[in-house]
């Protein structure tokens, strides 16, 4: 595996370098790859010890049974809140990433169960391997269930040649996949998952499907490196034909994207590698212990190469770095044995006259292989020197990821104050994070925003060079450039960030809402036009998150309601109005959830919330002089009422709104 891997590593490294749109971000990825291949070195070349496998073994369970007990018991306390149908996600983000984490560690779990002898050692592995399939299912991931299971029946295999009962193990792997079937019929969530409706799962088909086209496109776009490691949000929406999305939903084509076509084979080289050897590691092997390890070893991997069709495990740190400790663990049981009678030492006995010098190394090892396995002969001053070199090129390694964390831990805490309305404070975390890490554009654009116009212009104009293709700078530079000008400027970055993203909405309003104050009201009007397209367009029907609301498409039908109600199209009029009003209950109901977690993760800001609330007082406004229009005073003052109710200030903010219509004007 070491030429695949190290292939991997200097491609991503090449790719950061060299052709990478976010070269921070890409260096921040390519030290998680080299953390990775550094442990799986580490523990390949490590003595074949069984006690030391042990220890891995045992961490990697640790780890899954501490994960997989937050997630129960965070599902006990939803399932006595009266939500059954909650799934878990452990100390991960998301369900599905929980559950490729597992998928790696149960078959390791279980192999290590049946090689047990003690019954406390029985009964320990026992319940890891059983909470962590409880823990599983719970996710209620189908590629997880999938992955896990088509991983078992191999271990089952596997299994059944170490013990000489290959039937019995088929059998064994039959009654275990029907207990887990009966048990998803059983429980809501899974039972959802598994027998839900069919709109749902060609929703989520389709939208992977998009997803995975529009991948292909731009891997077959950038051929050669890539767009560099981590950079697939910034450049995937020019070629986005589905929902908005961070990742590609598939290891393979993401990695082929943002490292090459080579880069995405070396990928599918290594995990055949470690399949090549831990099979013949599991072949040669003589002890028991041992073969099981290989087993579990290549049903988890299996199990991860299965998922990885389907979602991005191997870009979730814990879970990339356990393919590679799997890999390490089944390399190191697969290596040579360790000599089982070490020389002697020298201070021990006197050699007997007439008695052989011990062999040189044969010639195959002489060179950087007998220089590696030998001391150099230094001086005690010599060793202090090449100790203090060590350490000096050790910190410098580590100076970059280290200030990469404690500025991202500074921006988190921005984001949290700017969620709370403190901009002093947010800003002061802000310029914090940009002096720790001055390469990251996402740190510079935040400062900018929230130094404002004209101070924060430069920050953003600095973020745009270190993200070029990311539009979300040019939008924000666009609303400075709003603010004290020139306009031209503004409308011009947002087209560039509609040419960086096609279906980007905020840029669509923000230039519409621009050029509705400069007098051009059909070129505002065919904007909104364009914003109802999208909202008809595969991208808004095929999206990652159903439940989640994009309130955006509320603001282009109150505008074109604004510009039929001035035309006295009282029937366009109020049908545009009410879909406004209805996208905006529609989030306050249906997507209700998602805007809660997306407003804790700092998504949503306070001056957003307030503009979405300004916006449901000016809908009910325009409604209310619609009936009036009609002869409905009742119903014009109950809505009157109830945006009065939203914003006092609703009709100084009607009566400052630039008019949509040439009759308006």
């Amino acid at each position: 595996m070491d030429l695949p891997l190290a292939l991997l590593l200097a491609l991503a490294l090449l790719a950061t370098v060299f052709v990478s749109v976010n070269r921070y971000e890409s260096s921040i990825e390519f030290y998680k790859l080299l953390s990775c291949a550094a442990l799986f070195w580490f523990i390949v070349n490590q003595p074949a010890s069984v006690w030391r496998r042990r220890v891995y073994v045992t961490a990697l369970i640790g780890g899954a049974l501490v994960t997989s007990w937050i997630g129960a018991r965070s599902y006990a306390f939803e399932y006595a809140a009266g939500n059954p149908s909650w799934r878990i996600f452990g100390t991960f983000f998301n369900p599905n990433e929980l559950a490729g984490f597992l998928e790696l560690v149960i078959p390791v779990a279980v192999a290590a169960f049946l090689w047990s002898r003690s019954l406390p050692m029985r009964i320990i592995t026992g319940f890891a391997a059983l909470l962590t399939i409880i823990a599983l299912l719970l996710t209620a991931s189908r590629g997880g269930w999938l992955s896990l299971a088509a991983g078992m029946f191999v271990f089952a295999l596997l299994a059944g040649v170490v013990f000489r009962r290959t039937r019995l193990a088929l059998v064994a792997g039959a009654v275990v996949l029907a207990l887990i079937l009966l048990v998803s019929l059983a429980v809501t969530p899974l039972r959802v998952r598994v027998v839900g409706s069919l709109s749902a799962q060609q929703h989520s088909n389709m939208f992977r499907y998009l997803t995975w086209r529009g991948t292909a496109t731009m891997a077959a776009a950038h051929p050669w490196l890539g767009v560099g490691p981590a950079a697939f949000e910034s450049v995937y929406p020019q070629y986005a034909t589905g929902g908005f999305t961070r990742m590609a939903h598939q290891n393979y084509l993401q990695v082929a994207a943002e490292t090459g076509l080579l880069g995405g084979a070396a990928f599918v080289w290594m995990l055949g590698a470690f399949f090549w050897l831990a099979g013949k590691g599991f072949r040669r092997l003589p002890e028991r212990e041992s073969r099981l390890l290989c087993a579990g070893c290549i049903a988890g991997v299996l199990a991860f190469c299965i998922h990885s069709f389907l979602d991005y495990g191997w870009y979730i740190g814990a879970i990339g770095l356990t393919v590679l400790a799997l890999c390490g663990l089944a390399g190191n049981a697969a290596g040579p044995a360790p000599e089982q009678t070490p020389a002697e030492p020298a201070t021990k006995r006197k050699r007997r006259r007439g008695e052989q010098s011990p062999p040189k190394p044969a010639a195959d090892e002489a060179g950087l292989l007998a220089v590696w396995r030998r001391p150099l002969p230094l001086s005690p001053a010599g060793r202090w020197a090449a100790f203090a070199v060590a350490a000096g090129v050790t910190l410098l390694a580590v100076n970059h990821p280290v200030r990469a964390y404690l500025a991202e831990n500074y921006y988190q805490q921005g984001r949290m104050a700017d969620a709370r309305g403190n901009r002093i404070v947010a800003e002061q975390y802000y310029r914090s994070a940009v002096r720790l890490a001055p390469g990251s554009g996402e740190y510079h654009r935040q400062l900018g925003r929230m130094m404002g116009a004209p101070g924060g212009i430069k920050e953003v104009e600095r973020a745009i060079r270190l993200e070029p293709t990311n539009a979300l700078n040019h939008v924000v530079l666009a609303k400075l450039y709003e603010l004290v000008g020139p306009w031209d400027e503004a409308a011009a970055n947002y087209q560039r960030a509609i040419e960086l993203n096609p279906n980007y909405l905020t840029a669509y309003r923000g230039l519409a809402e621009l050029e509705a104050r400069r007098g051009r009201v059909q070129t505002a009007l065919g904007l909104y036009g364009r914003m109802l397209e999208i909202e008809q367009s595969p991208y808004e029907r095929y999206k990652a998150l159903e439940q989640r609301i994009e309130p955006e498409y509320a603001y282009a039908h109150y505008a074109l309601g604004r510009a039929a109600l001035e035309r006295e199209d009282l029937d366009t009029a109020r049908a545009e109005l009410e879909r406004a009003l209805e996208i905006l209950r529609q989030r306050d109901t249906l997507g209700a959830g998602i805007t809660a977690a997306l407003r804790a993760a700092g998504e949503y800001s306070p001056p957003a919330e307030q503009e979405l609330i300004q916006l449901r007082a000016r809908i009910l406004w325009r409604l209310a002089d619609l009936w009036a229009h009609v002869g409905d005073t009742v119903k014009a003052d109950s809505l009157r009422v109830e945006a009065r109710q939203a914003s006092t200030h609703v009709e100084r903010m009607v009566e400052d709104e630039p008019p949509l219509s040439e009759t308006g004007r």
